[in-house]
């Protein structure tokens, strides 16, 4: 009894610290992307800073739907495609972060938004806080309007 008073407990923290706690929808979409990003392609071969990630050091990752969008400048992007930024504390890449996810969903997700997906998962794949339309990665990624929201490093 005392571990679900703890849960739900947590449970409030979060949803009162971000706005709105994911849903099992956007946990598993979460779960699928970290199981698989690895397999997508990497966009650049040394680490990055980021400074609109918290001023990390990033990988980015896009998946085969969006890799010929990104690497010919062709915008928008498909629906279905996935970039993965891959943070690291550090800029030799030993100390990993969170990981900043973006999926292109179907028309009318958010259709003032370019129908953007976003999630930012811990270095386990878990949901840090809210996920799908987040307000701070909107702000940020509208400036990159032209691209189709997706800021890349080529």
């Amino acid at each position: 009894m005392l571990k679900k008073i703890m849960l739900i407990t947590s449970l409030l923290s979060l949803i009162n610290s971000c706005g709105a706690a994911p849903t099992a929808q956007n946990i598993e979409e979460g779960k699928s992307i970290f199981n698989e990003y690895k397999s997508y392609e990497k966009t650049n071969k040394d680490l990055k800073l980021s400074s609109t990630h918290g001023g990390k050091y990033v990988y980015t990752f896009i998946n085969n739907t969006g890799i010929d969008s990104f690497k010919n400048k062709t915008y928008p992007y498909k629906e279905g495609t996935i970039s993965v930024k891959e943070s690291y504390t550090d800029s030799q890449g030993k100390n990993p972060d969170n990981l900043y996810v973006m999926k292109k969903m179907p028309k009318g997700y958010d259709t003032e938004n370019n129908d953007w997906y976003y999630a930012i998962l811990d270095k386990n794949g878990k949901a840090t806080q809210e996920a799908g339309k987040i307000s701070s990665c909107i702000s940020c990624h509208k400036i990159s309007k032209d691209k189709d929201y997706l800021y890349g490093f080529n």
